[in-house]
This record gives C-alpha cells, structure tokens and sequence, in this order.
C-alpha cells in the first residue's frame, strides 16, 4: 500500500518513473528493475532503478536497450531463468547471450496495459533464477496494475496544453520564495527598470519581407512599311544603344522611287526659273509644282530611313534567333525585336498583411539579392499595391521600390529579403507586437463577439 500510493503520489512522469523502479525494492527480490514507454509502437528505456539518468553510450545501457527492443513486441508475462548447469528449458538465443554479458540469471518481463494499449514494460532482473516465486508474481501483478494507471495519468497530464509553461512558473514562484527580501527587492527593481524600457525607450521598427525584382520595361520595334530583312546587325542578349540599327529592309525599289522624284523636282525647278526669267504667268504654277515634288521626295527620303530598324530605348536583344531574321518578308506594323530596358528596375516587397497599416509611401527600404549577398540596394516604396497576393500561409501586400539600374545587374525574377523602415516606436511595441497579436487573435477567436 505505501509503495502503490508512492507512485501516485505525483503526475510529473519522471518523478513517477523513477518511484516505479525504486520503490518496489521493499517488497520484491530483484537486483535491478526497469521501465521502459511504448513510443510508436516500440519500447523506449525510460528509467533503471539506482539511476538517476540514462548515460549515453554507457555499455550496460545499451545491452538493456537491445533487450527491451527485442521483447517490444511480446505481448504476454515472460519469466526466463538460467541455472548454472544449463537453461530451465530452451532461452531465446537474445537473452541467453544477455544472462551471460549481465551475470544475470532470473528476468521476469511484465507489460503495463489498460484499456487504450501498452503503456509500457517493467523488467526485473536478479542473480537468482529462483528469485520470483508465485506470491512475488501475484505483488507484481497488484504493483503494474498500480504503475499503469500512474503512467497513464502522468502522460495525460504531460499532454495537456501549457502545462509546462504552468510548472515552469511554479518552479519560479518557489524559488522567489526562497530567496531572501534583498533579492525579491532586487528582482522588483528589474521588473520595473524592464517595464520602463519597454513602455518609454524608442527602437527603430523594420518590417521584413521577400524581395523580387518586378517585369522590367520591353519595348517592341516594328516594321513601319510592308518589305524584306537584308541584314541582321544584332544577336539575341547584345546590349544596343538607343538609335542603333539593329537590322536593313530591302530599299531598293524606295531608292528607284527617290531617284525619280529628285528627277522630276530638278525638272521642275528649272521651269520654274525659266518662266520667271520670261516672266511668264505660269510661274505660280510652276512654283506649286515644285513644292508638290519636294514633298514627294522627302516622302522617298523617310521611307529609305524607315528601312534602317533602330532601336528606341538603350537596353538589351531579347527576341530568340534574331540573327537568322534576315530574307524574312515583314508586312507594316509586324514585330521584329523586343528590347528590354535595364536602365531602372522596380522591386516588389511582399509585406505580411498584419503589418501592412504601418507601410506608407516614401519610407525608406533596404534590398538584398541572393544573387549578390554582399551588395545593398537602397531606395524608397513609391507605392503599396490596393490588392492582397495569396503567399504561404498568408497574404501579402507589395510595396514596390524603384530602382536605378545603369550597371544592368537587376534582372526580373531575382529574389531576396529586404527591410522597409517605418519609423520609432516604443521598445515593447516593437518587441513584443506579433505575439501580443497572436495572443489578442487567438482569445477573440475562443470568446470574441
């Protein structure tokens, strides 16, 4: 009766586990008895009487170890004993060879049950194979009877929610108990020196999120009149200034055309001047022919210049296999190239959604690519997006930062992690915000209107 209610004395499991295998030494003849939890369907060691703890690697721990993991899934009472001139019938080859390592001689394996399972397994170990006789057996069975509902309550106990934060606060209170009136007046002093940081000491607030370098600005160059590619001068990913020609359109027939017209205006011309020598009235006429022709030919100029394909912006060849474009017949207004612009570039900071009210335009924020671990950018959020991005488990707000590019190293898709300064707060606001939030969050969903 002492040693049962010993063991229901407390539900801290190690408490509990080490009364199991230490005090039934009052009552039962064994040199040395264990307790091993079911963990997942196998035995796991968890206590062995006159130790305190379970030494890592120690030798006579690791032989029980491989006892215990070799009855794991023996189901009934197993009772082995080995006399000197040989074994009381045939023992398992497992603990035959343990008898003769450990020295010994009489091991009874009694499994802890109830009605939800295997709660786990008491092995008792003695130099005498004779050592349990039948009274012995009948007071283990009343002792694991006692031991699995103990078990059984201290894991209950131990699962349920908080519960070690609670013991861990009692294990406090009892402490500050014991210390004396300097120290209690000492810890007080901190807790308030603590209280005043945190209320009246200002941090700087950043909020942290990932970074991706936006879609940059392409630009297409089209052909402005119906005609054939003759020569190709750029290739896919050259870098091309603003007003460079990228590739020539057949000009023949444009050059014929100009050729004419200049033709006709110097013909034109020279009527006209002779009429005015004569002083002729058709020499209005003449005139507005002449202005008629000039046009013309400009006309043929802009087309000639139309054939040469320039570039509008500075930036880089995305088009695939530009440079076998040429022979192709292209009718007005087809695409030819596209030219992306890496002159600026805009990052997208995906900001948490509980964090997005403190996010204004015009803070200043900090990027660092993954691309370039050792390199900083810095700029300002131009803008935050009106519309939340579903992101891993939680949406996100974009706050989006221009970005000069001259040396062309940003490139859309680039990811890393930046942080968008919003200002002082206090120390506690600044600390302590999330998981306030998390705790507010959480007892508005239990009792919350």
């Amino acid at each position: 009766m002492q040693v049962s209610t010993q063991m229901t004395s407390t539900l801290r499991l190690d408490r509990v586990s080490q009364i199991i295998v230490n005090s039934q030494q009052r009552v039962l003849p064994f040199e040395r008895c264990s307790l091993s939890l079911d963990h997942r369907g196998k035995l796991r060691l968890k206590a062995v009487s006159g130790r305190t703890s379970l030494p890592y690697g120690d030798t006579k721990v690791k032989e029980l170890s491989e006892l215990i993991g070799w009855l794991s899934d023996k189901a009934e009472v197993l009772h082995f004993r080995q006399h000197e001139r040989g074994a009381e019938g045939d023992l398992p080859d497992m603990v035959a060879a343990y008898c003769t390592a450990t020295g010994y001689r009489g091991l009874l394996a009694f499994p802890l049950r109830d009605d939800d399972g295997r709660v786990g397994l008491l092995l008792y170990e003695s130099a005498d194979p004779e050592s349990f006789s039948l009274a012995h057996t009948e007071i283990i069975q009343i002792l694991g009877g006692q031991a699995t509902v103990a078990l059984r309550h201290a894991i209950s106990y131990r699962e349920l929610p908080m519960i070690g934060l609670l013991e861990f606060l009692v294990r406090g209170k009892r402490a500050l108990l014991r210390t004396s009136r300097n120290r209690r007046t000492g810890f007080a002093a901190g807790a308030i020196a603590g209280a005043l940081f945190l209320a009246c000491c200002p941090l700087p607030m950043r909020l942290t999120g990932e970074a991706t370098v936006g879609a940059q600005h392409i630009v297409t160059l089209a052909a402005p009149v119906d005609g054939n590619i003759t020569t190709v001068f750029a290739r896919e990913g050259q870098h091309v200034e603003a007003g460079q020609v990228i590739a020539s359109m057949n000009d023949l027939q444009w050059r014929t055309d100009l050729a004419a017209a200049e033709a006709r205006f110097h013909n034109a011309m020279l009527t006209m001047q002779a009429d005015l020598a004569r002083g002729a009235a058709q020499a209005g006429a003449d005139r507005a022919q002449v202005e008629y022709l000039r046009a013309e030919a400009d006309r043929a100029r802009d087309r000639i210049q139309s054939a040469q394909l320039r570039s509008p912006i500075t930036g880089v060849v995305m088009t695939p296999s530009i440079e076998n474009a040429a022979g192709k017949h292209l009718a007005a207004g087809d695409s030819f190239a596209e030219v992306l612009d890496l002159s600026a570039a805009v990052v997208d900071i995906a900001i948490p959604q509980a964090n997005v009210s403190q996010l204004r335009s015009g803070e200043g924020a900090v990027i660092k690519l993954d691309s370039y671990p050792q390199r900083l950018w810095r700029g300002r959020v131009g803008l935050v997006s009106a519309q939340a991005q579903a992101g891993d488990g939680e949406r996100t707000f974009a706050a989006r930062v221009p970005l000069p590019n001259p040396d062309a190293v940003l490139r859309a898709g680039m990811t890393g992690q930046a942080k968008v300064w919003v200002g002082y707060r206090p120390a506690g606001y600044v600390l302590l915000r999330r998981p306030a939030l998390w705790i507010w969050q959480t007892l508005w969903n239990w009792f919350g209107w």
